[in-house]
């Protein structure tokens, strides 16, 4: 679609909330995983989103998956919390012993549960080992070189909370089988996933804050470093690659002038930044400090523009798309300068 022109936000972000149900739907007809596809779905959908022509799409995607995202995890746990109360007397009517019972299902939960953490410590920590040996191999440092493995192996181990990915999972079982008779034990699958979950959340909140105490804080001054050696990159990548653009066929001398004194002011402008990241650690604080207060100044025009756009359009003197449009271009050179 890219491709071919067809760029309008609107059409992707439609087709992108239609993605999953169409793949939930295609894999159930191929007797796969419906979950598993829309979530492989959405990590193909997360590497689309890199494509260098989906501006506009971005910035839409973003908003409306944001809040798709926040609605439907409240949602799931809101319909966990409403459904637990009949689960758990799905599964505890009838019984002799309810107390007996009640010690199995958390037995069964604390088990479910205990696997999983040891299957994903498993995993993750011969993920390091494999992964060191392999830069090793390739004469590169070790990402956390002096860094405990098993602490570290043990944090994204708590850190993998079950949530609506298992409860969909396990929600999505049929009621009844082909023949009629009813699914089994899906009263006590929903109990273990919904045990699991809870089991999940209160075991983070408290081992995670633990096992955080003692690790080295965030270097800030060591991130900043990256983000200034990743913006030397690319500044540097844009000025090859304005040096390197060849005039267009069939230009007049007044064209390729103005065309050489744009590319020349862009350049300048990357050079500048080049400069600012090249600076010693004084300067970058002054720059740093003229930077906060030029957006301060410039958010406070902006927003001086808006309501002067409300003032003439109360009174009838632009027409309401055209105000549309401004206020769109408004936000978003507001909502940078804030990103910023």
């Amino acid at each position: 679609m890219i491709g071919r022109g067809w760029d309008d936000p609107a059409t992707h972000v439609v087709f992108l909330l239609l993605l999953p149900f169409a793949t939930y739907v295609l894999a159930e007809r191929l007797g796969v995983s419906g979950i598993l596809a829309a979530v492989a779905a959405g990590m193909m959908q997360s590497r689309q989103d890199l494509l260098p022509r989906q501006t506009t799409t971005r910035l839409l995607n973003h908003s409306v998956w944001a809040m798709v995202e926040y609605s439907f995890n409240g949602l799931v746990f809101l319909l966990l919390g409403l459904q637990l109360p009949d689960i758990v007397g799905a599964v505890t009517r009838g019984v002799d012993n309810l107390w007996l019972t009640a010690a199995q299902l958390f037995a069964y939960v604390l088990l479910v549960f205990l696997v999983l953490m040891v299957l994903r410590f498993l995993w993750m920590y011969a993920y390091w080992r494999i992964s060191a040996r392999i830069r090793q191999w390739r004469g590169r440092p070790s990402t956390f070189a002096g860094q405990s493995w098993t602490r570290l192996t043990l944090l994204l181990s708590l850190g993998g909370v079950r949530g609506s990915v298992t409860l969909a999972g396990v929600m999505s079982l049929p009621l009844v089988l082909g023949d009629g008779s009813g699914f089994p034990q899906r009263d006590l699958l929903i109990f273990i996933a919904a045990g699991v979950i809870l089991a999940s959340l209160a075991v983070a909140s408290i081992g995670l804050p633990l096992l955080l105490k003692g690790l080295p804080a965030d270097d800030d001054e060591e991130r900043d470093r990256e983000r200034r050696r990743l913006w030397r990159k690319t500044a540097e990548a844009a000025i090859r690659a304005l040096e390197a653009q060849a005039e267009e066929p069939g230009e007049d001398a007044e064209t390729a002038a103005l065309a050489a004194e744009t590319k020349a002011r862009i350049m300048a402008e990357y050079r500048d930044l080049l400069d600012r990241h090249d600076s010693d650690e004084q300067t970058r604080l002054r720059t740093r400090k003229v930077r906060a207060l030029e957006s301060r100044l410039r958010v406070h025009a902006l927003r001086a523009q808006r309501l002067e756009l409300y003032r003439l359009r109360r009174e009838h003197l632009l027409d309401d798309e055209i105000v549309s449009g401004l206020l769109r271009d408004l936000d978003i050179r507001e909502a940078q300068l804030q990103q910023g």
